[in-house]
């Protein structure tokens, strides 16, 4: 277990900012790195989560108007299984 905390911190700072201003080129590989290096990194899934409840793409949408933390959950899902294929292949 990777337990190195200002590596995280920086990270979430960076994903969180990035994600606000709308920078999902950078919030992704970002949240794609912190899924790889750290165990239980929900952080990219909460940013867009937020981003949606700020700024989301219409209310009459439904289930619609939260694509970008569906997207943010389906980024992490296939990180962390990689992640597992990856550690269970070396």
């Amino acid at each position: 277990m990777n337990n190195n905390i200002p590596l995280r911190i920086t990270l979430d700072v960076i994903v969180f900012v990035s994600v606000i201003f709308g920078w999902w080129f950078i919030a992704i590989p970002f949240g794609i790195i912190g899924a790889w290096v750290f165990p239980k990194y929900a952080e990219l899934p909460i940013a867009g989560f937020i981003y949606d409840v700020l700024f989301g793409i219409g209310r009459g949408l439904g289930i619609l108007g939260y694509a970008y933390t569906i997207g943010a959950v389906i980024l992490l899902g296939i990180a962390a299984y990689m992640k597992i294929v990856v550690k269970n292949n070396s």
